[in-house]
């Protein structure tokens, strides 16, 4: 079998401060993250090595570990794994929520999506009439679309929003990064990021007589359901 966990964080792992409370529950100080996705991960494949270790007389399977990076950007690191060096055919990855002893089975399906605006550079202080603002195009769009919890077992989430060069620029070209996670099948997931698309190139196209667009580069399925 294959016991798996990734070992990155969902933010910065400096100036962590652990507290151990009277119930002995691990939590930090509140100003930091405590990183226990998923390094309580990997103290489990510590703790199961320990054990297995100590006692010899037990049996079990082969056994191999597979400690992934980049898990929280993308599954960045499991894209690249060679999983022909595996001889394992079941496995557990130590990576969920939930009470001690519960057993995850099923997956949502995460789509990635990126999102590009195009606009119209020109100088904001001088001839700004030539200009069509992709920030705004942009904004529109994120104001209409329905984020967070979005029902029981779906959520989307806008990651990074980048683009523009000065104040004094009417920036030409914005990206978003966005995220949806669901159960829902890859195939409906992608369905859905091309009808969520059609409807912002709408938006878009309603805000100008000027010339803009909508530009998809990346629709990536990330996880599927099982």
């Amino acid at each position: 079998i294959v016991v798996s966990t990734d070992m990155d964080t969902a933010g910065k792992d400096r100036g962590i401060v652990p507290i151990i409370g009277d119930e002995g529950v691990i939590r930090t100080d509140g100003s930091t993250i405590l990183g226990a996705d998923d390094k309580s991960g990997i103290a489990g494949c510590i703790e199961l090595l320990t054990l297995l270790r100590a006692n010899p007389d037990w049996s079990f399977p082969t056994i191999e570990f597979v400690i992934t990076v980049g898990e929280e950007s993308g599954l960045v690191g499991s894209r690249h794994m060679d999983v022909s060096q595996l001889n394992a055919t079941h496995g557990f990855v130590i990576d969920t929520a939930g009470d001690m002893g519960c057993v995850t089975y099923w997956s949502p399906t995460s789509v990635y999506l990126t999102v590009t605006f195009h606009g119209r550079k020109a100088h904001a202080g001088v001839e700004p009439e030539k200009g069509v603002s992709a920030v705004q195009a942009a904004a529109l769009a994120v104001a209409s679309m329905t984020l967070g919890r979005i029902d029981e077992e779906t959520v989307a989430n806008i990651g990074t929003v980048t683009g523009g060069q000065a104040r004094n620029i009417i920036p030409d070209l914005v990206v978003l990064d966005i995220t949806t996670d669901g159960s829902i099948t890859p195939g409906e997931a992608l369905a859905s990021a091309g009808a969520t698309l059609r409807s912002l190139a709408d938006l878009v196209a309603s805000m100008s007589d000027e010339p803009q667009g909508l530009e998809l580069g990346e629709v990536a399925d990330a996880g599927a359901s099982s």
